[in-house]
């Protein structure tokens, strides 16, 4: 299996790298940055297996960014984190609430890199334009 790669997408320092540790402890390769417009340089370079993209950043927004991916056809999963907006607000088709609990997040980061058996959540992955995202936390509680 290759390397998993995160990029993972946040303007607040301490969280982008404290989640950036985490995930390098669990085995993962992570490039961190703090803006659309880097995280779009960073997509231009390499694709990552999965993005974690906060929605309110100043700037080109998360949710601009998840539109932007789209628009040039990301094949990677994206992931809403936010601490502040509904998932409504995201044209991601995931998402994770802030406070992130970090073994939620890793067993999310599991099923969708194909760690463990296959994502039967990437699988039935809902159309953004017709429904609401899944909150991964209700999702993964089930």
């Amino acid at each position: 299996m290759g390397l998993r790669r995160v990029l993972l997408v946040d303007d607040n320092e301490t969280f982008r790298e404290s989640v950036k540790a985490a995930l390098h402890h669990a085995g993962y390769g992570v490039c961190a940055v703090a803006d659309a417009k880097s995280a779009l340089d960073v997509v231009e370079r390499m694709e990552p297996s999965i993005a974690l993209v906060d929605v309110e950043m100043p700037g080109m927004s998360g949710t601009e960014l998840v539109q932007e991916l789209n628009r040039r056809g990301a094949s990677f999963p994206v992931i809403a984190i936010s601490g502040v907006a509904s998932e409504s607000s995201s044209p991601a088709k995931w998402f994770v609430r802030k406070p992130i609990d970090l073994d939620l997040l890793l067993r999310v980061l599991d099923d969708f890199c194909g760690r463990g058996m296959p994502s039967s959540l990437w699988m039935r992955a809902p159309d953004a334009a017709r429904s609401p995202p899944v909150d991964l936390a209700e999702a993964f509680a089930r």
